[in-house]
């Protein structure tokens, strides 16, 4: 099977997000390796604030959670606006292609 390709040149981050949507159940798998191991390390840091009484290791878990959170909204974030300008070139380019197809074929 041939997939459409109108040839556009797309800076380095656009073509990797393509390339990690086309491989889009490993990289799934591999955030979600990555997420749980950082959700086990938090809550290591709080079961040895339980253990120890020490508050200090559960500022440290809470704040792995909060930061993974927050990465997590950016990086979804930015992979929308990169999407949004893909498809925005994607549709350009069909334009283009159409009005050349109308203006060869009236």
């Amino acid at each position: 099977m041939q997939t459409f390709n109108p040839s556009i040149d797309l800076p380095w981050r656009e073509r990797c997000l393509l390339r990690c949507n086309r491989q889009r159940s490993f990289m799934r798998a591999l955030r979600s390796c990555f997420r749980a191991a950082l959700v086990l390390v938090s809550l290591w840091f709080v079961f040895k604030h339980l253990e120890t009484g020490n508050g200090a290791w559960a500022v440290v878990g809470y704040g792995i959670l909060l930061v993974v959170a927050i990465c997590g909204m950016w990086k979804s974030c930015l992979r929308l606006k990169r999407l949004h300008r893909i498809v925005d070139k994607y549709e350009a380019r069909l334009a283009e292609l159409a009005n050349a197809a109308t203006q060869m074929h009236p």
